[in-house]
């Protein structure tokens, strides 16, 4: 008998030969809503990757979202129904905010991927402060290590409640967009930066525009979440207030000069580091956890220690951040390429600035879920 694997790798085969036509596809839609903006992308496919055909993003005003809760129900409904009939989207894959999230990893005595779920969700209350009743969760399976017992499975489990997902359809629901799936925005993220045949275990730090989200990854899975409500704009105010110049300004400020430290630049550069040294404290405190912790497990629990540490986020090409995270942190630093799983960039430019593209990160992973989605 056939495995699972070789049978998705013939049936992938398959696909690539012989290609639905385009009508009978969903379009691969990703939809990412933040706190401050909504982005989307649609991917097509080709024989030698993906193309992007659309993609547009729209500021939301700052009152509408607060640290991932919906301030303003009506707001948002008038920005999404207005996206969408600027853009003309129907089905899509859709970020949650990961503040609304449990993420927690766990070892379940069976191999049998029905087995897997029944298993997880019977264990469910002893990890989050919901019944399976108010819970809606997804879970991947972590790669097995040679020493482990092949009776059983290292899985990371994300728990969202049921009432945030029926919040989040009736409001799509409202906005004449369809969703197809759901997903936190780090693993969104991961999908997108993290190479395939990448099974290192890397930090992903999304350097937003009024946060920073932190993610641990293993094998292309999320394992584990944490925000730091620092960001972009956190930078950019500090410069508005210290030079009282408006915001436009301080923004050239922020992007022309970055975070070097030289003759030119020491003035900007000490105004920063307290903010700066604030968010490499946090980024350093769950890199150095995550490390002593997996030299304590002697069973290792699917983890390894963190060997790179990846940027993204559209301020994240600030020149100097990366060298400056690189030089305080016990981990080499290097900026995302959000196209990594999605096309070569040396055979095909996307209509968009490779700056730019660290902004639709979420939104390029649940593009690409769209197409995985039944693999």
């Amino acid at each position: 008998m056939k495995s699972k694997s070789h049978i998705k790798h013939v049936a992938k085969k398959l696909h690539d030969a012989f290609p639905p036509p385009r009508f009978l596809q969903l379009p691969a839609v990703g939809l990412d809503i933040s706190d401050h903006s909504i982005r989307f992308v649609e991917l097509i496919p080709k024989r030698d990757g993906f193309r992007l055909v659309r993609f547009a993003h729209k500021r939301l005003p700052d009152a509408i979202f607060t640290n991932g809760e919906i301030r303003d129900l009506p707001g948002l409904k008038k920005a999404l129904s207005d996206f969408q009939k600027e853009n003309d989207i129907g089905f899509i894959h859709a970020s949650l905010p990961e503040e609304k999230a449990y993420l927690y990893k766990t070892d379940v005595s069976t191999t049998e991927p029905a087995e897997i779920r029944s298993a997880i969700e019977f264990g469910l209350e002893e990890n989050v402060p919901l019944s399976p009743a108010e819970a809606v969760f997804d879970f991947h399976i972590l790669n097995r290590n040679d020493h482990e017992s092949l009776d059983h499975t290292h899985a990371s489990v994300t728990v969202l409640p049921k009432k945030v997902i029926n919040q989040y359809i009736d409001l799509f629901s409202e906005s004449n967009l369809n969703p197809l799936s759901f997903e936190i925005e780090a693993q969104s993220i991961a999908r997108a930066v993290v190479a395939d045949d990448n099974k290192d275990t890397v930090m992903v730090v999304d350097f937003g525009a009024q946060r920073t989200g932190i993610s641990i990854v293993t094998c292309g899975v999320v394992t584990f979440t944490s925000t730091v409500d620092i960001g972009g704009q956190t930078l950019t105010q500090v410069i508005k207030k210290y030079f009282n110049v408006s915001h436009e300004e301080a923004e050239k400020i922020k992007i022309e000069r970055g975070i070097v430290r030289d003759k030119t630049n020491t003035e900007l550069f000490d105004l920063l580091l307290s903010t700066l040294a604030t968010l490499k404290d946090e980024i350093n405190k769950h890199h150095s956890y995550w490390n002593d912790r997996v030299k304590l497990d002697k069973e290792n629990d699917g983890g390894e220690a963190i060997n790179r540490i990846i940027l993204c986020g559209r301020d994240s090409t600030l020149h100097g951040l990366a060298e400056y995270m690189s030089a305080n942190l016990k981990s080499s630093v290097g900026v995302a390429n959000v196209w990594v799983n999605t096309f070569d960039v040396a055979e095909y430019i996307p209509p968009i600035s490779a700056k730019e593209s660290l902004g639709f990160a979420t939104a390029v992973g649940l593009a690409l879920k769209g197409y995985r989605y039944h693999a």
